[in-house]
């Protein structure tokens, strides 16, 4: 089974033009050799797409991505981008939801999402 933290890394990387591209800072706090059991596609898939339900709509601040034995919580904290655009987005932005969360009840996981008063957006990916 593969390191979770690895693939965090990875997606991170993948996704680093698009970060700094929106002016985000980026701080990973990982944890080794935590291995979950699905394959790892279907996981690329969710980590990928919450990472970018999370930055679509920041305009700077930090994006605090952490690797835990049971979860993975990816947090932008900052202000957002326009209100505009953030309300344009919203019915696709729960649509993908919609299907991260069908994926995470076939896994048997909990997807938790907390929006802040401040802009503050996060996910926890709970796998337990």
């Amino acid at each position: 089974t593969p390191d979770l933290d690895d693939l965090v890394r990875s997606l991170l990387a993948e996704r680093r033009d698009a970060l700094d591209e929106k002016h985000l800072g980026l701080q990973h706090e990982g944890m080794a050799n935590v291995a979950v059991a699905a394959p790892q596609k279907v996981l690329r898939v969710i980590l990928g797409n919450l990472l970018r339900a999370v930055t679509q709509f920041a305009d700077g601040g930090v994006l605090r991505v952490a690797v835990a034995a049971d979860a993975v919580r990816i947090a932008h904290e900052g202000p957002p981008a326009a209100a505009e655009a953030a309300q344009l987005d919203v019915r696709e932005h729960a649509l993908g939801l919609g299907m991260i969360r069908r994926v995470c009840e076939r896994w048997g996981w909990r997807l938790e999402e907390a929006v802040g008063a401040n802009g503050d957006h996060a996910f926890v990916l709970r796998f337990t």
